[in-house]
Parts: C-alpha cells; sequence; structure tokens
C-alpha cells in the first residue's frame, strides 16, 4: 500500500514498499478552492517554482475507482518527462476536491465510477467549474452512447481500458494540444450526435 505524506511547499512524497529508496517529488499546487479570488498570484508563484526546478511536466489527477488501475497508470506516466500524477483517488466527490485544492492541469476519470457521480458527469462539473481543465475519459465499454456522452459533456478524450498505455499518452499529447481523441483517432466532435 502507498503512503502519501505532504511535504512543505506544496510538494508530495511517495514511498512504496518495493522502492523505499526511492523518492518522487511531485510539484502539486496546495490552494483553497477556486472560488477563492486570491489565488491567482499564489498559482503563479507555485508553477514559477516548479518551472525554476525544471519540471514542466503537466499534473495530472487520477480518478478510478479500481486502485490497481490507478496505481499502475501513475507509475507509467511518471516514468516519463511529459506527466506527472499529483494525486489519485477512486470516486467522483473526494476526485472533485482533490481538483479543487491541486489544481491539476488534466484529469483521468472513469468513465463508470461506482460510488455516487459517475465520471461523465463528474466531466461536465469539472469543467463547468474549471473550463481550461484537460479531461480524458477511460472505460471499459467501447460503446458509442458512452463516447458520445463523454464528447457532450466536453472531454477532450475517450480511451478504452483495453488500449495501450501509448494511446493513453497520445491522447493526452493530444488532449493538451487542443485534439480530441476518441476511439483511436482524432475526430471532429461537431458533428458528435447526443
Amino acid at each position: 500500500m502507498q503512503e502519501r505524506k505532504k511535504v512543505g511547499f506544496g510538494m508530495r512524497m511517495h514511498q512504496d514498499e518495493k522502492l523505499l529508496s526511492s523518492i518522487v517529488i511531485h510539484f502539486c499546487l496546495n490552494l483553497p478552492s477556486a472560488s477563492c479570488g486570491s489565488n491567482d498570484s499564489q498559482l503563479k508563484e507555485h508553477i514559477g517554482v516548479a518551472e525554476m526546478l525544471g519540471d514542466n511536466r503537466k499534473r495530472l489527477i487520477l480518478i478510478d475507482d479500481h486502485i490497481l488501475v490507478r496505481q499502475g497508470l501513475e507509475r507509467l506516466l511518471n516514468l516519463g518527462d511529459k506527466f506527472v500524477v499529483c494525486e489519485e483517488t477512486g470516486d467522483a466527490a473526494s476526485g472533485l476536491e482533490l481538483v479543487r485544492e491541486l489544481r491539476p492541469d488534466g484529469v483521468i476519470v472513469d468513465a463508470c465510477l461506482h460510488y455516487g457521480t459517475d465520471g461523465i458527469d463528474l466531466t461536465k462539473k469539472l469543467l463547468e467549474e474549471f473550463p481550461a481543465i484537460v479531461v480524458l475519459i477511460l472505460s471499459a465499454h467501447d460503446d458509442p452512447k458512452y463516447i458520445h456522452r463523454a464528447a457532450k459533456a466536453g472531454a477532450m478524450g475517450y480511451v478504452v481500458k483495453s488500449a495501450s498505455f501509448e494511446t493513453v499518452e497520445q491522447a493526452l499529447i493530444n488532449a493538451f494540444n487542443g485534439k480530441r481523441t476518441f476511439r483511436f483517432g482524432i475526430i471532429d466532435t461537431t458533428s458528435v450526435v447526443p
């Protein structure tokens, strides 16, 4: 089981039983809710510190009710130089709170969260509150109904869990470049039917 301890200035330290000597520091913004108007200067200050230290990876939060999926994705994403997982959780309510607190660049959400709000409805809520955030949907369902709902909710992509990690990574890259990825290609979502 992974243990998280808050370390100083909005950073988090991860310790893992198998990698006790390995410490990864994540630059996560430890800010109050977006409803407080005084956070802009704090936000710029924290982002400036991360950039100053040479960490310009996109910060992500993972929201999936399967812990194995979260842990596996976190490890794979953190290996590269494009993304860093700030935090992960298994339900929509705590996911929304984490986004409010940490202000990540993006969120990867399971389409079918089991406890409360599903991932597609959460996507809509996230984008209403944080219009600039990138949301990528992961799902076990390759069903057009889910895909259309995700596109209509504003997700930047929809990737089935049977896809490769490279597909997830490419969908994230596309999303941060303003391209929406659904199925295994980039689509024009203006023609998506609800």
